[in-house]
């Protein structure tokens, strides 16, 4: 198949699809339903690995930064203008 086949038989897929959602009895909707939502109620669960790490790193950037602020920094050099009268 060419890349405009995939695309055309992409679309056409998609719209046999969408028709066919159209013609769902209440019944197997409600199933549908309640399998979504009992995997949406999982995927918290699985991410809060993520949170806690994110938690971490958060914080151990906001503590380099806060102890990298106070480092004494080398003086600046004289303006242009006075260094030229010395």
């Amino acid at each position: 198949m060419k890349p405009n086949d995939d695309d055309a038989w992409i679309e056409r897929a998609l719209a046999l699809l969408d028709h066919s959602a159209q013609n769902l009895d209440a019944a197997t909707l409600s199933r549908l339903n309640r399998a979504r939502q009992a995997a949406l109620a999982q995927r918290p669960a699985a991410r809060r690995g993520w949170l806690v790490g994110g938690g971490l790193a958060g914080a151990a950037l906001a503590l380099a930064l806060a102890f990298g602020i106070d480092r004494p920094h080398p003086p600046l050099p004289p303006p242009a203008s006075q260094a030229a009268a010395d």
